[in-house]
């Protein structure tokens, strides 16, 4: 599904896009408006880095996985490669996302 967000709907999802290559994991919810405001940007990164998984992840849906990430509230962001985080951005600017993407897609 390169090029488009992938909503994750339960953990097997997680797991499946998650355990190879590289995503980056948005954790949002309905009352957010921050991360509502972000959904834009997600939806760009999605486009401009078809090699890298876009996730996005209803925190209501994931709560044992947020605990488990230390993501305390939205949106937050996860950077993972191979199955291992590397990086998580409590909230973002959406220059901070680029720079993250583009610091996933060159890592090997």
């Amino acid at each position: 599904m390169a090029g488009k967000v992938i909503i994750c709907s339960n953990q097997s999802d997680w797991d499946i896009h998650t355990r190879s290559g590289k995503a980056m994991a948005f954790f949002t919810a309905p009352w957010s408006g921050q991360a509502h405001k972000l959904s834009p940007t997600v939806r760009d990164l999605a486009m401009e880095y078809p090699s890298i998984k876009v996730l996005q992840l209803d925190m209501r849906h994931f709560e044992s996985l947020a605990r488990t990430r230390e993501v305390v509230a939205p949106p937050a962001f996860l950077f993972i490669q191979n199955g291992n985080q590397i990086k998580k951005l409590d909230t973002a600017k959406p220059e901070q996302l680029y720079d993250m993407m583009e610091q996933l897609q060159m890592a090997t």
